[in-house]
């Protein structure tokens, strides 16, 4: 893991600008931020859950569910990366647990569900790598793409797919399943991962990504980033997906975009930052969807950024009671780990207003970490920390 995690940044540092290269030599190798650097307020404010997650993981994949039981938190799959072995990191199963006990200081434990399976193996069970977002609709909890692994499959950094599997969630306390079904497969190949998955009006939508068909090696190559935008009818009924649409692509820097959560916000949905093929993205754009699920055109929001640096990569985007926040992520798209905390305030139509210090910034600096709401908490969840991957929990509520 050691020796991939070097040749990763070798190629990364290939990409850098001279801008962001002065970036980074503000950060201590570590990815510790430099202790001179007071772009981001002070830390204060958040608490640590008795409840980590099960492993140090880094996964992009958390969504809420409403129960008869209260809202209900799933974390899916995960990649940790200081596990070595054949399998390597990858996580097989949903982590959840009710919020009330994740927004808790008492220590307790997740409840686990296995990932779905192959269908060509019924008895090995995949495991998914940081590769998607968390979406749950109408009772179901979906996953969509992602890089997989098994013993069929490459044998050191699994493959990329493009299945599409969807479990239901009982109303009665939580509880997935008892199994997955396999249902319309995105039109990709091999298949895609590390794109943004957001439902909204009924319509699941799936944004940008990378297609690297072998793990994810090369993800940040021009050929595999993606700046397609497809989308699909969910059938309230049974939980399937119909049939995937192409629409109007993402505007973005460069060729396309990948690792970012978007989110949906009073009709509209929005993308925050992220990576493309030149780097990490300040950008914010935002669409509203036809009745039919089209979309017409993507509308430039205001930026992020801080004093003039570009932010954020693998950050994570959750919707709360009057706006937007994005929880930390990487500031450059090379392994600056950042704190800091945006919130953002929808006005003019759909345009955002930014806040950095309404919401004081993490305890640590994280990237890869999957973020969640709930009434008026947020979450951020693991993530990697300076190289090494963690399992703690963070959560505050909203101002």
């Amino acid at each position: 893991m050691f020796a991939r995690s070097i040749i990763r940044s070798v190629f990364s540092a290939s990409r850098m600008t001279f801008a962001m290269l002065l970036a980074v030599l503000m950060v201590f190798p570590d990815g510790v931020a430099w202790a001179g650097d007071t772009r981001c307020p002070a830390t204060a404010g958040w608490n640590t859950s008795g409840v980590p997650l099960t492993n140090p993981i880094e996964t992009f994949g958390a969504a809420v569910a409403s129960t008869n039981v209260g809202d209900v938190m799933y974390v899916i799959g995960g990649y940790n990366n200081t596990t070595t072995g054949t399998q390597l990191g990858f996580q097989n199963q949903i982590l959840h647990k009710r919020v009330s006990g994740v927004a808790s200081g008492t220590p307790g434990t997740w409840y686990h569900s296995s990932l779905w399976k192959d269908p060509l193996s019924t008895t090995e069970v995949v495991g998914l790598s940081r590769d998607l977002c968390g979406v749950t609709s109408n009772g179901y909890l979906y996953t969509v793409g992602g890089v997989y692994f098994d013993s069929k499959t490459d044998p050191t950094y699994g493959n990329t797919t493009n299945m599409v599997w969807f479990t239901p969630i009982s109303a009665a306390d939580g509880s997935l399943g008892p199994s997955w079904t396999k249902t319309t497969s995105l039109p990709v190949s091999p298949g895609l991962q590390l794109h943004g998955t957001v439902v909204l009006n009924g319509y699941i939508y799936v944004i940008g990504g990378s297609t690297d068909p072998i793990g994810d090696n090369y993800v940040w190559r021009k050929q595999y980033v993606q700046q397609h935008v497809y989308f699909a009818k969910l059938d309230a009924s049974n939980g399937t997906v119909g049939g995937w649409t192409q629409t109007t692509d993402i505007t973005t820097t460069g060729t396309g975009l990948y690792k970012t959560c978007p989110v949906a916000y009073n009709g509209s949905i929005y993308v925050s930052g992220g990576e493309s093929a030149e780097g990490a993205l300040s950008q914010v754009v935002y669409a509203t969807p036809n009745s039919d699920g089209s979309i017409s055109a993507w509308n430039p929001a205001n930026g992020l950024t801080i004093s003039g640096t570009s932010t954020t990569d693998s950050a994570q985007a959750v919707v709360y009671k009057s706006g937007i926040t994005l929880i930390a992520g990487d500031q450059t798209g090379h392994g600056n780990d950042w704190p800091c905390v945006f919130q953002g305030g929808v006005v003019n139509g759909g345009n955002i207003t930014w806040n950095i210090g309404a919401i004081p910034q993490l305890p640590i600096n994280v990237s890869r970490n999957a973020g969640a709401t709930s009434g008026s908490y947020i979450f951020s969840l693991g993530g990697s920390h300076g190289g090494t991957d963690v399992p703690t929990v963070y959560y505050r509520t909203v101002p």
